[in-house]
């Protein structure tokens, strides 16, 4: 006939879990869902619990043999669990585990999930102090356009007075992109040389006004500019000021001598 099963209590919710004697070591839980709280319990009580979840095996057993104190206060927290119930959560309609409460002022967000308990603050929230979440505008400030130069009521960092400035301040920025993209190919495909180098081929005069070029106001400029199809040459550049070569831009050289 063999040996009668044999009633043993669940160490959370201490239900009676049958067991025969001689087949293996007998059940501490009932089901899945004590034995996933005993898990928590366990964490809660050793702070390193993961880790030595992660590292399990002979060696950590061996080196953690005669570790008494943290069996026992295992056996003690699941002789004494805390307060685990099933709960429903009223967000994800999904049925989950709740802890020991957290003391929380308001009540129903003992009942939310941890996914939804965030989402369900927030409602909450927003219900008591609606203040917070009203739109206020921002006042008006008087501004002035940063494409035509007129003045007009900005509510807040607005740098063009309307859509058409802004597109004609962003075209011409595409624009100067384009140009400085053009600029490096041609510089990068030119000679090599310094500017260093051209200062002492000119004699630090800029060629533009003829008065002596300093290390902090040096610039090279292009003879053909490089927008009407000159290169980077040694033969198509000179020494100038960099106001001088601002204040002649694209111009050609007759125009500007």
């Amino acid at each position: 006939m063999g040996n009668p099963p044999r009633v043993r209590p669940c160490s959370i919710c201490r239900r009676g879990v049958e067991w025969k004697p001689g087949r293996g070591r007998p059940p501490s839980f009932c089901s899945w869902t004590c034995e996933k709280a005993a898990r928590r319990i366990r964490r809660q009580v050793d702070p390193e619990r993961r880790m030595k979840d992660s590292v399990r095996g002979a060696a950590w057993r061996e080196a953690n043999r005669n570790d008494r104190l943290v069996r026992q206060r295992l056996r003690w927290r699941l002789r004494h669990p805390p307060e685990i119930v099933p709960a429903f959560c009223p967000g994800c309609q999904t049925w989950w585990f709740r802890g020991p409460r957290s003391g929380s002022p308001k009540r129903a967000l003992d009942y939310f999930c941890r996914s939804c308990s965030a989402k369900a603050a927030y409602r909450f929230d927003r219900q008591d102090h609606p203040e917070r979440y009203s739109y206020v505008p921002r006042p008006l400030r008087a501004g002035r356009c940063k494409e035509c130069g007129g003045s007009f009521e900005r509510p807040g960092g607005a740098r063009y007075c309307g859509p058409a400035c802004r597109d004609r301040a962003g075209r011409r920025s595409a624009e100067h992109r384009r140009r400085r993209s053009h600029r490096e190919r041609i510089v990068a495909r030119g000679d090599r040389f310094t500017t260093l180098e051209l200062a002492e081929r000119d004699r630090w005069r800029c060629h533009l006004c003829g008065r002596k070029v300093w290390r902090d106001d040096w610039s090279i400029d292009h003879l053909v500019p490089i927008c009407a199809g000159g290169l980077h040459t040694w033969d198509n550049v000179a020494l100038a000021h960099w106001i001088c070569n601002v204040r002649r831009g694209a111009r050609p050289l007759a125009e500007v001598v």
